[in-house]
C-alpha cells in the first residue's frame, strides 16, 4: 500500500526521523494538475526532483485519455494517478475501471463519492487493475474502518485536517 507506508511512517515518528523523511519524500507528488496546460508545471517539478504525478481526471473519457497519453509522454517512467473527485457513478466507476487501468496508473483516486454504498467499493476493487485511493472525505471512523476491512481501497488517505490533526488519524495507522 504505498500511502499506507508514508502515513504509518509519519504517525508512527512524525518529529524528523531522517528514515521518515525519506519515506515522505519518495511518496511525494506533484498533484492538482489540469488535463491541459500542465507541461511547464511538470517541468518545473521535475527540477524540484518530483517523481511522480496526479492529474485530475473524471470530466470525459476521451478528454481524460488525452491527458493522460500526453501526460505520460511528458512524465515518461515516472509514477502517474489520477482523480476522479468523487466524480463517477459506479456504473461509470465500473465501465472506466479497467480502461483507465492500463495507463499503468498508481492509483484512481476518489473514483465514488465518499459516502457510496460499501458493496460500491468492493465491486471496483473486485475489478483489479489500480488501486483504489481515497478517504479525505471519509470523516467517520466507522466508514474508514468497513471500507478498510472490505478492502476496498489500496491507498488510505485520511484529511488530517478534517480529522482535528494527527491524535484522531492515529487509529487509522
Amino acid at each position: 500500500m504505498p500511502g499506507g507506508v508514508c502515513l504509518r511512517s509519519a504517525l508512527i515518528n512524525p518529529y524528523g526521523d531522517c528514515r521518515v523523511a525519506r519515506a515522505m519524500r519518495e511518496h511525494t507528488y506533484a498533484s492538482s494538475l489540469n488535463p491541459e496546460g500542465f507541461e511547464g508545471l511538470v517541468e518545473q517539478k521535475f527540477a524540484d526532483s518530483y517523481n511522480a504525478f496526479k492529474i485530475k481526471n473524471g470530466f470525459h473519457r476521451e478528454m481524460d485519455f488525452v491527458a493522460l497519453n500526453s501526460m505520460q509522454q511528458t512524465i515518461g517512467e515516472r509514477r502517474l494517478m489520477v482523480d476522479v473527485n468523487q466524480g463517477w457513478t459506479i456504473e461509470t466507476a465500473c465501465h472506466n475501471w479497467l480502461a483507465y487501468s492500463d495507463f499503468d496508473l498508481q492509483w484512481i483516486e476518489k473514483p465514488l463519492a465518499a459516502d457510496r454504498p460499501l458493496d460500491e467499493w468492493q465491486q471496483i476493487a473486485a475489478l483489479g487493475g489500480a488501486q483504489i485511493a481515497a478517504g479525505e472525505n471519509m470523516l467517520r471512523e466507522t466508514q474508514f474502518d468497513s471500507v478498510i476491512d472490505a478492502g476496498g481501497l489500496g491507498v488510505v488517505q485520511p484529511d488530517i485536517c478534517k480529522w482535528c490533526g494527527f491524535s484522531k488519524v492515529l487509529s487509522l495507522a
